[in-house]
């Protein structure tokens, strides 16, 4: 019989097998080319994407609610069921029965493991308490993650060669290997009596993002990273197909990216150490530079630009992660706060993504990073203005109560 110790040890090496194989895998590099296969367009792929980002934003609040009320190990076994259930979909519907089905089902699943996978995490290392250590452990768990996602996307291109639903399949497979480690976790809530409603979550979210000036910034700056980002495998594909790059080998681009991903993450905290608190503004504004940069290049050396995106990005992740779990002091709602901010931070994604399909459609995959670029400087330069002046705001606000206090 495990101890509670033993257990909650287990959880970090089980939850290290469930990152591994969930997610969409295969299906990340070749989705695209699969539904244009199927006689979608690019606008259509996009209204695919939206009509899926607008239910998971639905869906966040009462997902992250189902899993603080019924344990973060029965959500994601929910979320994981309905993602196999959304690839089934892929392969044997057609028109809009694949466009509905696979949004529906895709949506759910997404938002049931939204928030409830990393909630479960953090409860498990408080549990632990080495509160302290979560950075390195999730920068140690999306490393690995991202070194088996650039083995398994390599073969992605030469899958989708020999059959265009093995993608599909094998990432099925992957899901049910998630699902039996997902099965051996011990729930650091489990079944805990709980008669809060969901407008009592609803309310306790509103209080913590109210006047919580950090993490409406977190929110803001995620949010421009989940638009600009959330879409780079599918926009990569539309890249690299017009700059006649041969199919089959995309997946060496995507290992490749993904390499330089798990490398950047593994040695994120070296870089951190030197860079300090200057470490989030160099790389997001280097991020959306290079953004530009692959726009006007316009041919193969614009991966090269690509691939510095992806190092920012590995680097910039983790820390938002662990800064707004830290805001959190309430484990027993931290499954629906992240929802809600995950949620908030897809809306510009859901409901411009449609907008970006015939954006491109009409004008171009190079014109489109060229606007990334010089929107998203100006979405990150107001941000950091709004914190820093928040900050400086709030430091003269201190230093004048300091003074009337000294004169009383």
């Amino acid at each position: 019989m495990k101890t509670e110790f033993e257990s909650l040890e287990n959880n970090i090496k089980l939850f290290k097998v469930y990152t591994l194989f969930s997610g969409k895998l295969f299906i990340a590099t070749t989705q695209v080319l699969f539904l244009t296969l199927k006689g979608f367009t690019f606008t259509q792929i996009m209204l695919i994407s939206s009509i899926t980002e607008i239910l998971g934003l639905i869906l966040e609040i009462p997902s992250g609610f189902f899993a603080d009320k019924y344990g973060n190990k029965l959500c994601l076994l929910v979320g994981i069921f309905f993602s196999v259930f959304g690839n089934i979909f892929a392969i044997v519907g057609t028109g809009n029965i694949l466009i509905f089905g696979f949004s529906i089902s895709s949506a759910i699943g997404g938002a049931m493991l939204s928030g409830a996978d990393q909630a479960f995490l953090y409860n498990t290392i408080l549990k632990l308490n080495r509160e302290d250590e979560f950075k390195d452990i999730w920068r140690d768990i999306s490393s690995k993650k991202m070194y088996f996602t650039a083995m398994v996307t390599v073969f992605s291109g030469f899958l989708f060669k020999i059959n265009v639903f093995l993608p599909f399949i094998s990432t099925t497979i992957c899901y049910i290997i998630a699902a039996i480690a997902v099965i051996g976790f011990k729930d650091v809530r489990g079944n805990v009596k709980d008669n809060k409603k969901l407008k009592e979550y609803v309310k306790i979210v509103y209080e913590f993002f109210h006047r919580n000036i950090p993490a409406q910034i977190l929110l803001v700056l995620d949010a421009c990273f989940v638009f600009l980002f959330l879409n780079q495998n599918v926009l990569l594909q539309e890249y690299v197909s017009n700059i006649t790059f041969p199919i089959e080998f995309i997946g060496i681009v995507f290992l490749i990216f993904n390499l330089i991903s798990a490398f950047s993450l593994k040695h994120g905290k070296a870089v951190e150490k030197i860079m300090k608190q200057y470490t989030m503004v160099f790389f997001t504004l280097l991020t959306v530079i290079c953004l530009m940069l692959a726009g006007v290049a316009a041919n193969i050396y614009g991966l090269f630009f690509l691939a510095i995106c992806r190092v920012c990005i590995a680097i910039i992740n983790p820390i938002v992660d662990t800064e707004i779990n830290r805001g959190i002091n309430r484990n027993d709602v931290r499954a629906t706060i992240l929802s809600f901010y995950n949620a908030g931070a897809s809306i510009p994604d859901a409901f411009l993504a449609p907008v970006l399909g015939s954006f491109i459609d009409t004008l171009g995959i190079f014109s489109a990073y060229k606007i990334f670029g010089l929107s998203g400087l100006v979405a990150v330069g107001i941000c950091f203005y709004s914190l820093i002046y928040g900050n400086c705001s709030g430091r003269r606000e201190n230093k004048a109560q300091n003074g009337r206090q000294a004169r009383l």
